[in-house]
């Protein structure tokens, strides 16, 4: 494992000017409060749609675009002097990006640009649901399969580092330690305990399989502790998770992302306040082949 601690990192956050996309750049800000770093704070806009009776864009069209743009860069700016004001580390920098794109596509073509290391996106946007807990831009970026983790930060996350984070898992695949490396890394740059915590489908013991991813896992954590959750009638995912978490307390969740599997089924239960997994600890989400 490469050291963290001479690193200059490369962190993108999602912003919409919103109270929750600022909540997730404090958490940024925070998480990196003692290394070099580099944030990039990216906007995406979409301008009124252009005239279509001309083949090319008229000058008004034109206008409009230019107008949108730089509406964008003046609230990224406001974002950046309002960091200055609440008082801007002098080894970060904070650099505006704002592009006519989805945010998903913006986001791929910024971490292939500068190498991200950690993409962070608050919970909601500017116009809020009050039946949702995850925003539909939140949803699309977990689901997106970015080549860097995602770490969602609740609107109402207790903002401190880290002390105890968990990884969840059900164990059914092997571990790679370069998949979990940027967890790893963090881990022990901020010198926190790091637990496994295995989510079993039913209350039965670990096969041939999972006793040896088990063992792979474990010695990849250390002295973290394992715990075992199980979903109840219910059969919610979430519902298990905010118990453990209620029952022990954490200061980061971390869960890899594979499509068609439990983890995909919790994005979801996430969408609905019903059902929602509902601790306020920000949740990193690594890639399947980070």
């Amino acid at each position: 494992m490469t050291s963290a601690q001479n690193k200059v990192y490369h962190l993108l956050v999602a912003t919409d000017f919103s109270e929750a996309s600022w909540c997730a750049l404090q958490y940024a800000i925070l998480l990196f409060s003692s290394q070099p770093a580099v944030f990039y704070l990216l906007h995406v806009y979409q301008p009124p749609v252009p005239n279509t009776r001309l083949l090319g864009a008229t000058v008004t069209d034109l206008s409009v675009s230019t107008l949108a743009h730089e509406a964008a860069h003046q609230g990224l700016i406001e974002c950046i002097n309002r960091i200055d004001f609440a008082g801007k580390l002098p080894h970060h920098q904070f650099i505006p990006h704002a592009s006519f794109d989805l945010l998903t596509e913006a986001t791929r073509l910024l971490i292939d640009q500068h190498h991200i290391d950690f993409v962070f996106v608050g919970t909601k946007g500017q116009r809020p649901s009050s039946h949702l807990l995850w925003g539909s831009h939140t949803h699309k970026m977990v689901k997106a399969a970015l080549k860097c983790p995602v770490i969602v930060v609740p609107e109402d996350s207790q903002l401190r580092l880290p002390k105890r984070m968990a990884m969840a898992t059900d164990l059914k695949r092997p571990v790679h330690p370069w998949a979990v490396e940027p967890l790893l890394m963090m881990a022990e740059r901020l010198d926190a305990q790091l637990d496994l915590v295995h989510v079993q489908s039913y209350d039965q013991s670990l096969d041939e399989e999972q006793s040896v991813h088990l063992e792979r896992w474990q010695k990849l954590f250390g002295a973290g502790e394992y715990h075992r959750v199980r979903p109840q009638w219910d059969g919610s995912v979430s519902h298990a998770l905010t118990e453990f978490t209620q029952q022990s307390p954490l200061d980061l969740w971390a869960m890899q992302y594979f499509a068609h599997t439990w983890i995909e089924d919790l994005t979801k239960e996430a969408i609905v306040r019903k059902a929602v997994f509902s601790t306020q600890v920000p949740l990193m989400v690594l890639p399947a082949d980070c």
